[in-house]
């Protein structure tokens, strides 16, 4: 459980406990929709909600304007290698995040929903991008 602790300056605070988690990673590979890998797919995670349809209709639109997933709106993104494989790591575990997917020729994909475990790495196998 996380929360906002507000102290006013100069404040002394007895019996604090701060508990920090390793992060935590996800992996995968994109396809399209027979199955062959898809290389230079942005995969990126952003928290999972009701947001999360128009963050990726907005990284589409970055990515359609010449963005890569260097750059991609400071969100955890890579792009899949040449055999689609990818990686993301340093992710904050008990949240629930997104996992979206670009790929010039491809409709912009929601990967699904994951709650990653501290220090864990979870393998979402194959996520398929289906054609425009």
């Amino acid at each position: 459980m996380s929360r906002r602790l507000l102290l006013a300056r100069d404040t002394i605070v007895a019996d604090l406990v701060i508990e920090l988690y390793p992060p935590a990673s996800v992996r995968g590979r994109v396809v399209d929709a027979q199955g062959r890998p898809v290389a230079g797919a942005i995969v990126f995670a952003s928290g999972a909600g009701p947001n999360f349809a128009a963050t990726l209709a907005d990284c589409e639109e970055q990515r359609a304007g010449g963005e890569n997933a260097d750059t991609l709106w400071g969100l955890y993104s890579v792009a899949s290698g040449a055999d689609g494989r990818f990686a993301i790591g340093g992710l904050h575990p008990q949240l629930d995040w997104a996992l979206g997917l670009l790929a010039k020729g491809h409709v912009p994909t929601a990967g699904g929903a994951v709650t990653l475990d501290a220090g864990r790495e979870l393998d979402v196998g194959g996520l398929t991008l289906p054609p425009k």
